[in-house]
This record gives structure tokens, C-alpha cells and sequence, in this order.
């Protein structure tokens, strides 16, 4: 079972997943953390194909921001799969660790870990049309849940329930580190629902979405 939010952007507009839900504080404090994101990754790494910087804790901020985000606004719309009722409540932690994150009042994100890297880096290439898609689905399988962020050149990954960090390679966001091109290593199941989900179509928003 998947859910999915779909819009497809300018490549240097970043801000294609909704913020509903966000008091004064919040909107700015993600503002800051997209901010620091679109100069020191997104719009360098959209120049020239590749991105050499050092972060803090603003990145892994800016992912946890996202993956909430989409979280909140299907929680919200009742849209997770009523039969995976454990799956639900790992959802629901998951939702809740990250709002501590965010809110200061945790120093990590636990085991639900977030993971950052370049669309190339699964698919060897861009697939025509697809480098500027902007989408946030949930997905849930009998295997686990995660969240999923396409952000035109770059996914993220938000893990609900599933594998450890000794399954990734190079992808981990840390509380700080040096991105830079290196050998990536991410598991199937996730590798190859990246691949379905650009290999296909992307449906418009439906009208209800965009409002």
C-alpha cells in the first residue's frame, strides 16, 4: 500500500510539499534549515552534477522537516492502510520522534533514521522528465514502512520500520559530516521502489490535493 503526493517543480523551487500545519515558529525555523539546503546543496549540486560540503545539524533537520511533513498531512487525511494496524503505530512513533527532534526535545531521531542521495546515485542516469519531480509518498509493505521524498535531483529517505543503518552505505544523515561523491549503497527494497516509483508516470495533484 502506498500514498502518494506528487508535483512536479522548477528545479529550483524546493518548496513543492505542503506546510500546512505549521505554527509562525516552525514555518520559520524550516525555512532556515531549506534555505541552508537549497545554497549548500541543492542549487550547487544542480549546477554541476555533484556537491562537495561540510553540514551541521540544519541537514538533518531539513530531511526530518520533510518526511514529517508528508507524515503529518496523510496522517491526517487518514490515508495509511487500516490493515497493517502495527505498521500504524510505528508510524505514529515515528511521527512523534521527529516532532521531538524538531521541537528540541530530543537530541536524535532514534532508529528512524534519514536517509540522503543523489538520484543518479540508484539510477546511473536521469530519467527524462523526472530530475525535477517533487513528491512525497508513504509506503507500506509486508516488510515495513517508510516515507519517501523525491526533491528534484535528490531522495530522502525516512525509516519507519525496516533495516538497519549496516543496510546503507554512504546515505545516513548525521548530526553533522561532509557530503561528497563516494560509493553509495542503499537496500533493494528501497532501491527498487525508487525505480518504480520514477519509472512511471507521475500523476498531476488532483484537486482536492491542491487545495
Amino acid at each position: 500500500m502506498e500514498v502518494v503526493e506528487t508535483k512536479t517543480q522548477s528545479r529550483r523551487d524546493l518548496d513543492g510539499l505542503s506546510r500546512r500545519m505549521l505554527c509562525t515558529d516552525c514555518e520559520a525555523a524550516f525555512g532556515r534549515y531549506e534555505s541552508e539546503f537549497a545554497c549548500k546543496v541543492f542549487h550547487p549540486f544542480a549546477e554541476r552534477n555533484s556537491v562537495v560540503t561540510k553540514y551541521g545539524d540544519w541537514l538533518r533537520k531539513f530531511a526530518t522537516s520533510v518526511v514529517w511533513r508528508i507524515g503529518e498531512d496523510f496522517c491526517a487525511a487518514r490515508q495509511l492502510d487500516a490493515r497493517a494496524q502495527s505498521q500504524n503505530a510505528e508510524f505514529t512513533s515515528a511521527q512523534d520522534i521527529w516532532r521531538r527532534y524538531l521541537l528540541g526535545q530530543r537530541p536524535d531521531v532514534g532508529s528512524h533514521e534519514l536517509h540522503l542521495l543523489p538520484w543518479s546515485a540508484i539510477a546511473g542516469s536521469d530519467i527524462s522528465g523526472q530530475r525535477e519531480t517533487i513528491e512525497g509518498v508513504i509506503h507500506q509493505d509486508e516488510h515495513g514502512g517508510f516515507i519517501y521524498a523525491k526533491l528534484g535531483p535528490f531522495i530522502v529517505f525516512g525509516v519507519v520500520v525496516g533495516l538497519t543503518s549496516d543496510d546503507w552505505q554512504g546515505t545516513r544523515i548525521n548530526a553533522e559530516g561532509k557530503l561528497k561523491p563516494r560509493e553509495w549503497r542503499i537496500p533493494a527494497r528501497y532501491r527498487d521502489f525508487a525505480l518504480s516509483r520514477e519509472n512511471a508516470r507521475i500523476r498531476p495533484l488532483s484537486e482536492s490535493q491542491l487545495r
